[in-house]
């Protein structure tokens, strides 16, 4: 350090202690110099720069009351024995040490005697003031000032009195006191920050925990003197404060960086990457002014026998300052979702954890507990509530982040269940738990609703309001739903259960039945118009919380037989005897006429089928050709179904025509004949053997799509009278049959493709008539292909 020097000035033969502070700074540091020789009894002379040298600017005064000769130089102060009552041998002084002087004039003085370290609080303040000061250059004399004020008070150094307590007792020069006031509040401000110097940053996360990424702000950045913050740069000690701040262990700047320089006062963010310690240290730059000064003292033989002591400013320090390492402290996460939202009875649910904020070179237990929440969907919430049941918990041993299958626990009732996951914390990892109800964590085993159905009438006539009964299960309390029946039908014929039905399968309608939980209900009905089969089938619609029904073949299939509606055929008949009367050891046979029967009547073909002449009579063994079908075959009897006709007699008179048959009636001979729509010849009867009244009666057992029917008893135009030779007795009344005829033939119905009438001889008296039948017509077809029908007529007149 360049050094500040003191120099007296001897005038009119006597020593003086004249000092002059020149107002000049050299370096940034502050330069005390010798004043030039000024006159006597001048007040307030050249303060300020006068002769464009500020090396050669100073200030005199004389004390009143004081010769010219004893004055004394506002500068280092020094004193002279008639001014301070004291000898001028022993007069002392105070300034800053520099090397020369501002116009380059070597001013130094001998060797030093000796040097001594000041410190303390006063010591403090002086390098206060000359930091914020020295680089002014008008403001010098208030400086030297100020040191005097600072440390001319101690009596025990040595000297014989206090020559500035008496200069400032007994100057009355303006420009003295005024400048010695400035001193002083200098002082008094430079007092707030004496004090040792500390720098205690902190973290301000905003109260919150930390975690990895979290974001807060470094504070606290303020150096402190005592208890007084220095402020940030020049504003309160003139030498610019920087402070280094470096971050460590899982910390940054938001830019990224780790180490930045930075002003008191600043308060930069800083965000956490992750678990582990993390702090700040923070250094200041050398600017931070000392609080020890170097007292230089000389001999008294220095400089003309004057003693001149100085005080050396002391260069700037540094202090650091750290914040305490401090855990940060892992914070697992667990993302989750069930392996399935919607699942079976019986289903091995297991649940997909997708792990974060874990330590990557430790075991870590993730406790997976699975809870029944009941029959509605659980909201999301913090807590778990008292009503729902843990079904089973499983253990997951994870290491680092990564996704992971828990193992499986069954579930079998429906309704809703919720996964929830926990992580014990440890010193080094928070606790964690997973909240309940989370919509990605719930499963739901739906409800499986069933229907048992009932029709309302398994028999009915046409034009009847039917409706299905709908008996529910299995469907969650109070759940809405709506069940969809469809009536099909009509059909000719009844299928087994489960028969697929075709794309154009005949509909009658389709209703639906809002239904709310389980039990009973009734569909809207709905009307049946024609003959034939109905079903109903059931389905359910798939919901959020229940599965479909009727989908699947054994849920609501076809043809059930509970479900089953058949509006029956009824029979309409006539028919005619071939003679109202015989004789013993004669026949009759019976002319039938069928409608109402289904088209094709026990048949499942869906043909339309009708008997015609001259294919509907018994051949020789009894049997009929039953109608062709579009396939080109004939019927098979058994196909068909068959109906009686029962000739009761002999009667001695003949029967009143009834409903009701009599229980005595006794029977001659029973004949079976197609019960197939259109004209039907019987077989013969047998002979008669015995004289009386006979009468048919015809009758069909019903089937299950056919009403039973049974013909009037005693009907005239089913009657014959057998007489006694001797004895005619009363014919039967002529009464001829209506013939009844099937109602609109849905198509026409099979018949030959042509009728020719020829004679043959059938080697049988009596007129002999018969029919071709076949591709052509003539005898020359027979041969083709074709076949005879006959009826022959007997001497009676009978045909047979």
């Amino acid at each position: 350090m360049k050094e500040l020097s003191c120099s007296p000035t001897k005038r009119g033969g006597k020593k003086l202690a004249a000092f002059g502070l020149s107002a000049a700074v050299v370096g940034g540091a502050l330069l005390v110099v010798p004043g030039a020789q000024a006159a006597s009894n001048t007040q307030d002379n050249y303060w300020g720069s006068q002769y464009g040298q500020v090396a050669e600017v100073h200030s005199e005064y004389v004390a009143d009351g004081d010769s010219g000769d004893d004055t004394t130089w506002i500068g280092g102060v020094g004193t002279q024995g008639y001014t301070n009552g004291i000898s001028a041998d022993n007069g002392y002084t105070w300034c800053i040490q520099w090397s020369q002087d501002a116009n380059g004039i070597n001013t130094e003085l001998p060797p030093p005697a000796g040097t001594s370290e000041m410190t303390g609080t006063e010591a403090q303040v002086a390098n206060i003031i000359v930091a914020k000061h020295a680089d002014d250059g008008s403001k010098h004399p208030e400086i030297a000032l100020a040191m005097h004020e600072l440390f001319d008070h101690n009596e025990a150094d040595g000297r014989d009195g206090n020559a500035w307590a008496y200069e400032k007792a007994n100057n009355n020069d303006s420009t003295f006191n005024s400048i010695l006031d400035t001193a002083n509040s200098w002082i008094e401000e430079a007092e707030q920050y004496t004090g040792d110097y500390t720098i205690q940053p902190e973290f301000d996360f905003g109260g919150e925990s930390v975690t990895p990424g979290s974001t807060g702000k470094l504070t606290n950045l303020n150096v402190m003197a005592g208890g007084t913050s220095l402020g940030s740069g020049v504003d309160t000690v003139g030498n610019e404060i920087e402070l280094t701040v470096e971050l460590t262990g899982t910390l940054q700047f938001s830019d990224g960086e780790t180490t930045k320089t930075l002003s008191p006062g600043d308060e930069p963010e800083v965000e956490v990457t992750g678990a582990g310690m993390i702090g700040a240290t923070v250094e200041t730059s050398d600017a931070l002014p000392n609080n020890t000064v170097t007292k230089v003292e000389f001999g008294e033989d220095s400089n003309g026998d004057l003693l001149q002591d100085r005080v050396t400013h002391q260069a700037p320090v540094s202090i650091d300052g750290a914040i305490p390492d401090m855990q940060v402290k892992h914070v697992p996460s667990v993302t989750t979702e069930t392996s399935e939202q919607r699942a079976e009875p019986g289903t091995e649910l297991f649940d997909k954890i997708t792990v974060d904020g874990v330590p990557d070179d430790k075991d870590v237990t993730v406790t997976s507990t699975l809870y029944y929440a009941g029959d509605e969907r659980p909201e999301r919430q913090e807590a778990i509530p008292e009503t729902a049941e843990a079904v089973g918990s499983v253990e997951t041993v994870v290491t680092g982040s990564g996704t992971y299958e828990t193992p499986t626990i069954t579930i079998e009732e429906s309704g809703y269940y919720v996964w929830v996951e926990t992580i014990e914390g440890t010193e080094t990892m928070e606790p964690w738990t997973s909240d309940y109800g989370i919509t990605e964590e719930t499963s739901l085993v739906p409800w499986s609703p069933e229907v048992k159905t009932m029709t309302s009438q398994q028999r009915a006539e046409p034009e009847a309001e039917i409706y299905d009964t709908l008996m529910i299960s299995g469907n969650k309390d109070g759940k809405e739903l709506t069940v969809d029946s469809t009536l099909y039908g009509p059909f000719d014929h009844r299928e087994e259960q489960g028969t697929e039905l075709p794309e154009d399968a005949p509909v009658v309608g389709k209703v639906s039945t809002v239904i709310e939980g389980n039990g009973e209900f009734q569909t809207e009905p709905l009307t049946v118009e024609d003959r034939g089969y109905y079903f109903w089938v059931e389905t359910i619609e798939e919901t959020d919380e229940t599965d479909p029904w009727g989908d699947e073949e054994d849920e609501s299939p076809t043809w059930q037989e509970d479900e089953t509606t058949i509006v029956p055929w009824e029979i309409i008949s006539s028919s005619d005897i071939s003679d109202r009367s015989s004789h013993e050891g004669g026949t009759v046979h019976d002319t039938v006429w069928f409608a109402g029967l289904p088209w094709d009547h026990a048949v499942d073909r869906g043909e339309t089928f009708l008997m015609a002449p001259p294919e509907n009579q018994p051949q020789a063994d009894g049997s009929y050709i039953l109608p062709i079908t579009e396939e080109g075959a004939n019927l098979d009897a058994s196909d068909t179904g068959e109906a009686e006709l029962t000739m009761y007699g002999p009667f001695e008179t003949m029967p009143e025509r009834s409903d009701d048959i009599p229980e005595d009636a006794p029977v001659h001979d029973v004949v079976t004949i197609p019960a197939v729509n259109g004209e039907i010849l019987s077989a013969d009867f047998k002979e008669f053997e015995e004289v009386g009244y006979y009468t048919i009666v015809t009758s069909f057992d019903g089937s299950d799509r056919v009403e039973p029917y049974v013909s009037e008893f005693g009907i005239p135009s089913e009657s014959t009278y057998v007489p006694h030779p001797d004895e005619p007795g009363e014919p039967v009344p002529e009464d001829p049959p209506e013939p009844v005829t099937p109602e609109d033939p849905p198509v026409e119905p099979t018949t030959p493709d042509q009728v020719e009438e020829v004679s043959i001889d059938s080697g049988n008296p009596g007129d002999n008539t018969a029919w071709a039948l076949g591709a052509g017509a003539g005898i020359a077809l027979i041969g083709l292909g074709g076949y005879l029908a006959y009826r022959r007529k007997n001497a009676t007149g009978l045909e047979s």
